[in-house]
């Protein structure tokens, strides 16, 4: 409430303005609130007018100021009750609104003191409303005038302030607790109770990479408070996970045994599997066994390690037999037949399979002596056959065997020894 004396009747047009200043907390930082229509700069964007001469209408001149106010005011003697009412809407915007003796009164913020912008909508302005001071003061133009305050009282709705630091790195997978939601609340350096809604809740398992934590906080005491929200950032780093094919094998010409591996460090509730594979090749010899994981939306989340394993075919074993043309043969010329053919018949030992390939030697052994005969080449059914004249057999009994080299996918054998006998 704001007592002083009126402007003198005989000089109207003199001014007495009112003058607010909105300040940031323990400074002079005057460019700390940004009112509307006012570029934001030192001296400019923290003051607000208001007029008296649309209160009393004695005062006013229209030539000159041609301010208007419904409703009937009258001489007031010089006593003004002066109700400013500033309301924090967030933690950074609020609205003030005004009445001088009951009557809505606009403000001043674009420097014409002729008109007032924002009567009687209130005027929305910006910045820290958790650290604003007001100061309130009067002047006048062209006259000296007698001014006293009585019964300034200040009330508010205050917004409290957010304590609540950026969380350290969590691992995927670890669900959001305490130790990372523990936002806390306090205005003018008490705690203030109330509730704090937090968004991912507690329990919930974050992606890896930045994320955003907020928090919404409401006020028990709604009278004294307002509520207040929070952002924070935390980062979830990547699970180390593994995955390991088995080991396998099998002899050639067998089938491809199931392909089978270890998965290690993933979330059960992702549903990581593997699908495994081997480098493409039917021979002998050593192939890489690899995998693929799915589904592929959630592996961004792990820091995977791509084990692989052998898968290994070995050679098949083989069993050969040999037979005989001729048996007996007879030595005399001419008789029966001139020469004997044996034939070598090499097979894969199961589980391998296929038909075996390259040559078979034939030898003969007489009293201890072992002797080639001569190599042939087995054909597509795996047989070799090798024609032998009677003259180069001994008389009475030849020891005849047939040996398998051996290729690059079956083990070498040896036949059972055949007897040839030479009459």
């Amino acid at each position: 409430m704001n007592t002083f004396a009126p402007d003198p009747v005989s000089a109207p047009t003199l001014e007495m303005d009112d003058k607010m200043i909105l300040q940031k907390g323990g400074g002079l930082d005057e460019g700390s609130y940004n009112l509307p229509g006012v570029p934001p700069a030192k001296g400019n964007n923290h003051r607000v007018w208001f007029d008296r001469d649309g209160v009393d209408k004695w005062q006013a001149n229209p030539a000159i100021w041609p301010l208007s106010v419904d409703g009937g005011t009258y001489n007031t003697n010089g006593r003004y009750d002066v109700v400013i009412t500033m309301h924090a809407d967030s933690a950074t915007s609020g609205t003030a609104y005004m009445t001088i003796n009951g009557l809505d009164q606009g403000f001043e913020v674009d420097g014409n003191w002729k008109t007032m912008e924002l009567t009687p909508a209130g005027m929305t302005f910006t910045g820290d409303m958790r650290q604003m001071q007001v100061f309130y003061g009067l002047f006048g133009y062209g006259a000296d005038h007698g001014v006293t305050f009585e019964n300034i009282t200040a009330t508010g709705v205050l917004v409290p302030q957010i304590a609540w630091e950026n969380p350290a790195d969590i691992v995927y997978g670890t669900p959001l607790s305490d130790a990372q939601l523990n936002a806390t609340a306090s205005a003018g350096g008490s705690e203030v109770p109330g509730t704090f809604t937090y968004t991912p809740a507690a329990g919930e398992v974050l992606s890896a990479g930045s994320q955003t934590l907020h928090v919404d906080f409401e006020p028990d005491d709604l009278t004294s408070y307002t509520g207040a929200s929070k952002d924070v950032t935390i980062n979830v780093t990547q699970n180390a996970a593994s995955v390991t094919p088995d080991p396998k094998s099998k002899i050639y010409g067998e089938a491809d045994p199931e392909l089978t591996g270890m998965l290690e460090g993933f979330l059960e509730a992702d549903g990581v599997t593997a699908s495994y594979s081997r480098e493409a090749g039917e021979a002998a010899g050593t192939y890489v066994i690899s995998a693929a994981l799915s589904p592929e939306a959630v592996l961004a989340n792990y820091d995977i390690t791509y084990n692989t394993a052998d898968f290994t075919i070995g050679m098949a074993d083989t069993t050969t037999a040999v037979t005989s043309s001729c048996n007996p043969v007879c030595w005399v010329w001419g008789l029966f037949c001139k020469k004997v053919t044996f034939t070598a018949a090499v097979s894969p030992v199961a589980p391998g399979a296929g038909i075996p390939d390259g040559t078979v030697t034939f030898y003969k052994t007489v009293c201890g002596k072992k002797t080639a005969l001569g190599t042939a080449t087995l054909d597509a059914s795996g047989k070799a056959s090798l024609s032998v004249p009677i003259r180069d057999l001994c008389l009475l009994k030849n020891g005849i065997t047939a040996e398998y080299a051996g290729s690059g996918n079956f083990n070498g054998s040896v036949s059972p020894v055949l007897t040839q006998w030479v009459l």
